[in-house]
């Protein structure tokens, strides 16, 4: 029964990769680093060994290297079996460094076995190995750096990306935060029992100071001329409405208000450039730093009465779980 040693850091892999060897009949010995499977080999040598590349301690090219320079070991097959270094200058140092095998993991059981049994076959006690003669120290040295720099760079990528993604999510977390908070507040407002306009002027006022968007308005809808009339808002000035124009849900409809209204549904969207609808008001929205919103028509007795609209200041603000909220 051939005996395999197999050296990965990770326990699932070498269980996985135990188990398949064991069903087709090799005893196994396991080492979690290079040098645990040198001081392994050197107290009962292998018929094969299995390695990964990219482990703690010593890594799987310098356990390579070092098995190929010790005499008592180097006839022996040494497969690379990696997930982590998986290009052509990888395999290329791997081959240079004497390896018999390069597997990408993971592999097809019958490709996994058909090269490890092809390096069994191999094995020839008649002949010296063909990877004890000498190496470009230099050549190697170069390459082995290369191959570093290449997986660093790439680590640094995937770094950057996560990064950038757990801030992401901080920062949608701290705006849900915000949002509930503002929902709290909102809630003591209405148990207050205030009188509506102070009503809904503190709602727009808590809808910006507490929940970080950019401007709340509410508009109540004349049934009559079809006109919405800004009757609240926070985070602009009076001004400002008369400069974007007057709001009509019966004509053309170039804001977000007249769309929700108008087509009677919640408007979101969270990049106000991409909406060529909203050609006329850019300018205007871009002066004042808007660039996602969203517009949610108000019903009372089962009539639509008017709309409160959202802004926000970066785009892709308003997601699923924000948008239950609003």
């Amino acid at each position: 029964m051939a005996r395999v040693l197999i050296v990965d850091d990770l326990t699932d892999n070498r269980f996985v990769l135990r188990m398949q060897l064991q069903g087709d009949g090799f005893a196994v010995e396991e080492a979690s680093n290079g040098r645990e499977a040198l001081a392994l080999a050197r107290q009962a040598a292998p018929d094969l060994v299995i390695s990964d590349l990219l482990m703690p301690g010593m890594d799987g090219y310098t356990l390579l290297r070092e098995w190929k320079a010790d005499e008592t070991l180097r006839a022996i097959p040494f497969i690379v079996y990696t997930a982590s270094y998986t290009g052509p200058k990888d395999e290329k140092l791997a081959i240079t460094l004497g390896a018999d095998a390069f597997i990408v993991k993971p592999a097809k059981p019958e490709l996994f076995f058909q090269r490890v049994h092809d390096a069994l076959k191999k094995v020839s006690h008649a002949e010296p190995p063909p990877h004890t003669q000498k190496i470009d120290e230099e050549a190697v040295l170069r390459l082995y750096s290369e191959v570093l720099v290449g997986k660093l760079e790439q680590k640094c990528v995937q770094l950057e990306r996560r990064i950038a993604e757990l801030t992401k999510s901080e920062e949608r977390i701290k705006r849900l935060n915000r949002f509930f908070s503002a929902l709290g507040e909102t809630n003591h407002a209405i148990a207050r029992g205030q009188e509506r306009d102070t009503l809904l002027e503190t709602v727009c006022r808590i809808a910006v100071e507490r929940g970080g968007l950019a401007l709340a308005w509410i508009g109540m809808l004349d049934d009559v001329s079809g006109e919405v009339v800004p009757v609240a808002w926070n985070g602009v000035d009076r001004e400002w409405f008369a400069r974007v124009r007057r709001f009509d849900v019966r004509g053309t409809r170039h804001t977000p208000v007249e769309i929700a209204l108008g087509e009677e549904r919640v408007y979101v969207c969270n990049d106000l450039d991409a909406d060529a609808a909203l050609a006329p008001i850019r300018a205007h929205l871009r002066e004042a730093g808007l660039n996602a919103a969203a517009s949610c028509p108000l019903r009372s007795g089962g009539h639509i009465v008017g709309a409160l609209t959202l802004f926000a200041g970066e785009k892709n603000y308003f997601d699923d779980t924000l948008m239950d909220l609003v």
